[in-house]
């Protein structure tokens, strides 16, 4: 693989969502587990709370459906750790 994208909600129409904080307690455990690996982590949320906690525990790629427009403090978190944006 290239990288592996690890997300915590469902993105399929009509899925439930959920909170900031249930995504994180879904996904922090795998990034953590999967960040020291020989290959890349991506991050697949449209919340900059989660990508923050993703990259900040090793994640190197963010995976936005939303393109960075649901949350706006997305654009600003990408342009300041400098990560890549899928």
């Amino acid at each position: 693989a290239d990288f592996i994208d690890v997300g915590g909600e469902s993105t399929r129409p009509g899925a439930a969502e959920i909170s900031v904080r249930e995504e994180i307690r879904r996904i922090l455990p795998i990034v953590t587990g999967l960040a020291h690996q020989a290959v890349p982590v991506s991050i697949d949320s449209r919340r900059a709370e989660v990508m923050a906690a993703a990259l900040d525990a090793g994640a190197r790629i963010i995976n936005d459906t939303s393109a960075l427009r649901d949350d706006r403090e997305s654009l600003r978190l990408v342009a300041a750790r400098g990560c890549g944006v899928i």
